[in-house]
C-alpha cells in the first residue's frame, strides 16, 4: 500500500497532539498531587487519564508507599480531594472487565477492612492494574526465604 506524504504527516502530527495532550495532563496531575507527598516518597505511576471513583473522576497516583486518587476542581479557587491508601495493607487486587464493544475494567482494592473500587477505559486500567501488580510481587515476595 503506497501513503501520501500528506496523510502520513496528519496521521504524524495527530499521534504527536495526543501525546503531548496526555504529557501536560500527567505534568499538572504531578504538579497537584506532590504537594501531598511524604518527604522521600516518590511518584512511580500516574494515570493519563481520570478514572471514575465514588461516583466522580479522579486522578490514580501510585509512589512508593501509597495508591493515590487525587482531584482538583476550580480555576481560581481550587478544591482539592485526596484519598490515599498505604500500600502495605493491600490485600488483593480484583481485575475484571465489562462490555463486549467499548470494555470498561474495575480494579477492586481489597484491604483488611475495606473496599475500594474504580473503573475507566481497559486499556488505561489495565495499565494502572500492572503498575499495582508489579509494586505488590516486590513488596511480597512469592517464596519466603528460608530463616
Amino acid at each position: 500500500m503506497k501513503y501520501s506524504f500528506k496523510l502520513m504527516s496528519s496521521l504524524f502530527a495527530h499521534s504527536l497532539k495526543k501525546f503531548i495532550c496526555i504529557t501536560k495532563v500527567i505534568f499538572v496531575i504531578r504538579m497537584g498531587v506532590e504537594q501531598f507527598l511524604a518527604p522521600g516518597e516518590n511518584i512511580r505511576f500516574s494515570s493519563p487519564t481520570s478514572v471514575s471513583f465514588q461516583g466522580d473522576q479522579y486522578s490514580v497516583v501510585i509512589t512508593d508507599r501509597r495508591i493515590l486518587w487525587y482531584k482538583s476542581k476550580g480555576l481560581v479557587f481550587k478544591k482539592n480531594s485526596f484519598v490515599a491508601v498505604p500500600i502495605e495493607q493491600v490485600k488483593n487486587i480484583v481485575y475484571e472487565e465489562k462490555g463486549l464493544l467499548t470494555k470498561t475494567a474495575i480494579i477492586k482494592v481489597e484491604l483488611a477492612s475495606r473496599r475500594y473500587e474504580f473503573s475507566g477505559k481497559a486499556d488505561f486500567i489495565k495499565a494502572i492494574y500492572g503498575e499495582m501488580q508489579a509494586y505488590q510481587m516486590m513488596e511480597k515476595p512469592l517464596v519466603k526465604p528460608p530463616e
